[in-house]
Formats: C-alpha cells, structure tokens, sequence
C-alpha cells in the first residue's frame, strides 16, 4: 500500500464487486435494440435486487424486524410533566435537545452515506442496510423531539427564556448546534478525498459507546418512558455496531496506508466529537471554542435531568464507556493488524496520531 495513490476511478479491483447489466445477456440475443449500459463514477443507475452479502441482507432483516413507532408503542401518559418539578423539566428538555443535534446530524451523514452506495453501486442489501440506519437516526431525533415538547412545550427553536437558567439552556443549545454544523464542510469533502468503502469503515466507536450508553440509561433510568425509548436507542445501536464491525473486517483489508489511517484517525475522532456530552472532558481541540460558562451550566442542567431520573452516566461511568467501546472497536482492527489510535486519557495505547476536526469523516449516534 503507499499513501501518494489518487482516490482510484470506478471499478478499482481493491474493492470489488461486479458491475451488475440484468439484461446484458437479453440483449445480446435480440435483434432489436437495446441501450449501451452507463458506467460513470456519479451514475446511480444500473442498480440490481441481488441481496449481495449475506450478513448484510441478514442485519437489514433485523432492522425491520426492530422497527418501531414512537405514536403508538409509547405509554406517553406515563412520562407526566406534573410529576416533575421546573428546573427537572428544564434539565430534561435540554439533554434530550442536546442529544437530538448529534442525532440530526447522524441523520444527514448516513443519508449522503446512503447515496453513497447507489453511486458506488452497491448491492441491494447494503444500500437497505442503510436506509435503515437513516430512519434509526431519525427516530433518535424524534424521540428528543416528542419528549421535550411533552415536558416544555416550544423549547429551544419557539421559546422565550425568562430566567437565568432558561437563557443558559438556550445559550448552550446554540452554541452546540452552531458547533457541530462546522462539521458538515468536513462530511461532505470526504467524499472526494476517500472511497466510499473507507467511509464506512470509520463510524465503529460512536456505535459503540451508544450502545452502552443508552443500554445504561434504560436499564437504571427510573422513568418507564425513558427506560423504553433508551432501550430502542441502545438496540439501534447495538445492530450499528455490528454493521460498522463487519464492514470494518470486510474493506479494511483492501485499503491503502493513507486509507487506513484516515479510518482509524475518524475512529479516534469520533471520541473527540462525542466528548462534549458523553465523556468526562470535552476534547479541547474540539471544543475549546467554547466559553467557560457552557459546561458550567451543562453540569448543573445535566444534575437537574438526573434527579428526574433519567439516568445519566457519572464522569467517571462516561470514560468507563468510551473505554470499553474503542476498546471493543480495537479488537476488531487488531484484528487485522492495524494498530489503533492511541487515547491516554483512556488508558488506550495505540499510535501517535494528532488529530483535528478535519479528520471527522462519518459519526453517528
């Protein structure tokens, strides 16, 4: 492998799978005429209903068949606004707002994924495989959607702070989104600087420590509510990590140096994303930007959230997370004899990679 190769054209072999014609063999038969097929890098068509990998037309089954509906499958009688005092409401509302702007954006990069395996011509069960992971994102959005409105109607995007902390709620909601929409720039030119199929091989460790961290949530939380809606997230999550675990085994293999770094450079990456909220230390790099009074007041708003009973890891459980998901996601590129990226603040060794927000090329929740 060298690091100086161009991103290679359509129909590289290091990636390969057949450029699917159905009716080629119809076609050289009939006197008639039929069209010439069209082969170019941004042509979504010919497509083909082969299911492709079994495992991957096996976890897209699986997706279906975990399907929800967050109208009718939810006691939402049972999450009683009365029963909670302000400030829990207010604390409440924030984390699940907070939670919903990763989850937006894991929406909109598993959708330009999405597209990404039409342009690549992906098999029929990859491309399903991750419509699904679309629809689970938005789910984990609308859940952050339904729970707040029931709790605070109008907050954050129609709703007028009075007190102190309300402001510091809304402060700290806009500076999180206005934050994490400097990502896009980054998402979207990853996709001209890398193959799709490294792209994919890179989104492991925020599935991994969602998995554990809404499987927590719903295991202690108090709210039956909020243990049903946390377990929904956590078996989303738990399918994700499968799938972003196969792929790694599965393209891994194949890739460039240059490419392999890129990968376990977003695997790392994704921790420093994730940080603000889910790790006992925001990544300064990341996160530096932001004035003293953000954590502050997410401190206090997160307290709040957590005498309501949704139960929100301590610092120290958060680390112990991240620890146990990117040591599970270095299993696997161990694995395959890539040396993953070392994260002394984890008590992770690994390779000496520094690490900015331009290496963040597919996270998800």
């Amino acid at each position: 492998m060298t690091g100086s190769d161009p991103k290679p054209d359509f129909g590289s072999d290091r990636f390969p799978k057949p450029h699917y014609v159905p009716w080629a063999g119809l076609s050289a038969q009939d006197s008639e005429p039929w069209p010439e097929p069209l082969i170019a890098p941004d042509a979504m068509q010919p497509l083909s209903w082969d299911d492709g990998d079994p495992k991957i037309w096996q976890i897209f089954q699986t997706a279906v068949r975990d399907s929800y509906d967050l109208f009718t499958d939810v006691a939402w009688d049972e999450l009683d606004p009365e029963a909670f005092t302000y400030e829990q409401r207010l604390g409440l509302a924030y984390w699940f707002t907070i939670d919903s702007v990763f989850e937006q954006a894991g929406t909109t990069v598993f959708a330009r994924a999405m597209i990404g395996a039409y342009e690549e011509r992906e098999e029929d069960g990859l491309r399903r495989m991750l419509q699904t992971i679309v629809r689970d994102e938005g789910n984990h959005d609308l859940i952050g959607k339904l729970v707040t409105q029931r709790l605070l109607p109008g907050f954050p995007y129609n709703f007028e702070p009075k007190t102190e902390m309300e402001w510091a709620a809304m402060r700290n909601v806009a500076w999180t989104q206005e934050s994490v929409q400097r990502f896009w720039a980054g998402y979207k030119s990853a996709y001209d600087r890398y193959r799709f199929q490294v792209l994919l091989s890179s989104f492991a460790s925020g599935e991994a420590v969602g998995t554990l961290t809404y499987g927590n949530l719903a295991k202690k939380s108090a709210n039956p509510v909020f243990a049903q809606l946390m377990g929904y997230m956590a078996k989303d999550e738990s399918r994700h990590f499968t799938v972003a675990a196969y792929l790694i085994r599965r393209y891994m293999p194949h890739m460039r140096e240059d490419e392999v770094a890129a990968a376990v450079k977003n695997l790392g990456a994704s921790y420093a994303y994730f940080s603000l909220f889910m790790a006992s230390r925001p990544n300064p790099i990341f996160w530096g930007h932001l004035p003293d009074s953000w954590f502050q007041w997410h401190d206090k708003l997160e307290e709040h959230a957590r005498s309501a009973g949704l139960a929100i890891a301590s610092a120290e459980e958060k680390d112990d997370y991240w620890r146990q998901g990117l040591l599970r996601v270095k299993s696997i590129t161990d694995q395959q004899g890539v040396e993953f990226l070392a994260i002394p603040e984890l008590g992770i060794d690994g390779r000496e990679m520094p690490i900015s927000a331009d290496d963040v090329l597919v996270v998800g929740l």
